[in-house]
């Protein structure tokens, strides 16, 4: 696959919401990432020419303490930085705080133009304050590109296209995320996916607008680090059952990775990924 070589850190899976979409309530162990654990790690992508790190995962960076330093650290290893968040910290401060420090891209979950929607899936979070925090980053008119990610269920379906055309009109990017169950009670997830046509749609889109994302993480172009350092299947292994050790030796960690490619295809996380789009 000619793509970069991707690194997502989840520097912590904590969370300051409760996302009706998200299945954080099935993690076993929730923590953050040490700082000099994460300096390691970015230090051994860099030298293993790692082209950039996305910090995400199931929790909002930017309740970890180190974060800034993290993301100056990565820049002077010469990686690009990416980091997703639900906006509602990203105030003025952290605003300025991205521009000097140079991050290259922001992905804000914003999944509703409508507030009585937003504030209904994104549990705790205040739709004028995210969007304004979004609306300033935008204004600033510096290099970060924006993203705005819109995980579709059948609360914002209808809104799809304004909502592209919206944000589009901002001069950010929009990213529609397909509805996946990951963990969650089957009645929940019943009445928030769409049907299966519409899912299939935008998981068609999904892969052929974000080929690196799109189930690259069984390949030796993307990694997954959990906040614990050791690296996971992908995200979507909740309680991370399939783990191995992060610092291995590059042979081994080619051989690890092969071995995971022929497992994990076989296994029910893959095959209820591959559901989604069925």
């Amino acid at each position: 696959m000619n793509v970069p070589k991707i690194a997502e850190i989840e520097i912590t899976n904590e969370c300051n919401l409760n996302c009706v979409f998200c299945p954080r309530e099935k993690l076993f162990n929730i923590g953050a990432m040490d700082y000099l654990l994460c300096q390691k790690i970015i230090s051994r992508l860099s030298s293993d020419k790692y082209e950039g790190i996305y910090l995400c995962g199931l929790g909002e960076p930017l309740l970890h303490g180190h974060l800034m330093e993290i993301i100056k650290y990565a820049k002077r290893k010469g990686l690009r930085v990416g980091i997703s968040t639900n906006g509602l910290l990203m105030d003025s401060k952290i605003r300025e705080q991205f521009i000097d420090s140079r991050v290259d891209r922001v992905d804000i979950n914003f999944p509703s133009l409508k507030r009585e929607i937003y504030e209904k899936m994104c549990l705790g979070s205040r739709f004028n304050q995210v969007k304004r925090n979004i609306d300033s980053l935008l204004d600033a008119k510096s290099n970060i590109q924006v993203r705005i990610n819109i995980v579709v269920t059948n609360l914002n379906l209808k809104e799809e296209s304004k909502i592209i055309q919206y944000w589009s009109s901002r001069k950010a990017l929009v990213n529609l995320v397909p509805f996946a169950d990951r963990g969650k009670p089957a009645n929940h997830f019943s009445s928030l996916r769409p049907k299966s046509s519409v899912n299939k749609r935008i998981f068609g889109y999904f892969c052929s607008a974000n080929p690196v994302f799109c189930c690259s993480f069984l390949f030796d172009n993307y990694a997954f680090i959990g906040w614990d350092g050791y690296e996971y299947a992908c995200p979507v292994d909740l309680n991370k059952r399939f783990k191995g050790k992060f610092f291995l030796s590059p042979l081994d960690a080619l051989r690890y990775k092969e071995k995971r490619k022929l497992r994990f295809w076989k296994t029910k996380l893959c095959r209820d990924c591959r559901k989604m789009a069925a």
